[in-house]
């Protein structure tokens, strides 16, 4: 019924909007100091981690476990979680028709605070 009501152009044109929108989050987690991308992006989902080499793996997934905690628990955003290569994850997935481009910069600066938070 949606697709009926929208068409087709409609829903590709949010679909390639969600890509573009992944695409920048990509690049400000690339340029972030705290945080790394640990997977290619694919359409809309980005996977990304704090990582310390001073730290465990284990202890990083600890600091990732809670910067996710932290995340929802603010309601800043709901990103989930996933196993990438043995390592807790944040994964976003970007499906939003009203995510704007400043949604993306608050949510990785306070991504950003959290981690030099639980990194003190």
């Amino acid at each position: 019924m949606s697709i009926r009501e929208h068409g087709l152009e409609k829903f590709g044109r949010l679909v390639a909007q969600n890509v573009r929108q992944a695409n920048y989050l990509a690049g400000l987690i690339d340029a972030s100091p705290l945080l790394t991308r640990v997977a290619p992006m694919g359409l809309n989902v980005v996977a990304f981690r704090f990582e310390d080499a001073a730290l465990t793996g284990g202890e990083n997934d600890a600091v990732n476990r809670e910067l996710l905690m932290r995340i929802h628990e603010r309601g800043i955003a709901i990103p989930s979680s996933t196993m990438v290569g043995g390592r807790f994850t944040l994964r976003c997935c970007i499906c939003n028709h009203r995510s704007r481009k400043a949604d993306f910069d608050d949510f990785v600066a306070e991504a950003e605070k959290i981690v030099a938070e639980l990194t003190a």
